[in-house]
């Protein structure tokens, strides 16, 4: 019979292959070490329809957009004991998926979203649920270089690294995607060349960081004298 100890963190039980759904910490074991769903006697085992199993979530309750998080899910079975053989998925409430004891995830935008995770060993299963609220990164366009020789800066003012796979860089009316897996260090500078990007700025014309769904995440503010004139590339440079 499947078993495992009582977690500190959001969970709930269920059995007979269905699990209840919903959320909280998972009830402390009875005295006497007796499971919650079971007779409180050594001597007899109760029913099958009543022994359930219980499932927990371990992991930060806000993060930063692009920031990998990372999650540790528990199946807890009738004696309270870990169950090693359980089945583990994941459902991050942003599409995404994944199975597994322990597992990452980075969110792509900002917002409020609801954590599952199902657990399931034989024919009994059980869900937990977990809210995380997910900020806003601290990026911001810091530098930008006009002409074919340019580039556009972005800026990271966390100390973790964040992923911009498939966030965009705009000026005017063109854009550029950058690649999967494009990382920015922490509290650092990352340049993107005109050469690379194809996008020629044109001093005062909008530049900005947008999400992978195409809402601005930062916006470069000109200096008023390049709305006229051009900034030196070299004077840039000095700044960042």
């Amino acid at each position: 019979a499947p078993t495992s100890p009582p977690p500190s963190g959001g969970g709930s039980s269920g059995g007979g292959g269905a699990g209840t759904g919903g959320s909280g910490e998972s009830a402390a074991p009875p005295r006497g070490g007796a499971a919650s769903g079971s007779s409180g006697s050594s001597s007899t085992s109760a029913p099958a329809s009543e022994k359930k199993i219980s499932a927990r979530i371990g992991g930060p309750s806000a993060v930063t957009v692009g920031v990998l998080a990372e999650f540790r899910g528990e199946a807890i079975g009738f004696s309270w004991e870990p169950i090693e053989n359980a089945r583990l998925i994941w459902n991050f409430g942003d599409g995404s998926s994944s199975e597994g004891r322990a597992v990452l995830h980075a969110w792509r935008y900002p917002g409020e979203y609801v954590v599952v995770l199902s657990a399931a060993s034989g024919e009994y299963s059980a869900m937990a649920q977990q809210v995380v609220r997910v900020a806003a990164a601290e990026l911001a366009v810091s530098a930008v270089a006009p002409g074919a020789s340019g580039f556009i800066a972005i800026a990271n003012a966390l100390g973790e690294r964040v992923d911009l796979s498939r966030w965009q860089l705009r000026a005017g009316a063109e854009s550029f995607t950058l690649p999967t897996n494009t990382v920015i260090a922490p509290r650092a500078p990352l340049r993107f060349a005109a050469e690379t990007t194809g996008l020629s700025v044109v001093g005062g014309e909008d530049v900005a960081l947008l999400y992978p769904n195409g809402s601005v995440a930062a916006r470069y503010e000109w200096p008023r004298a390049a709305e006229s004139a051009e900034v030196p590339i070299h004077k840039i440079l000095d700044e960042i």
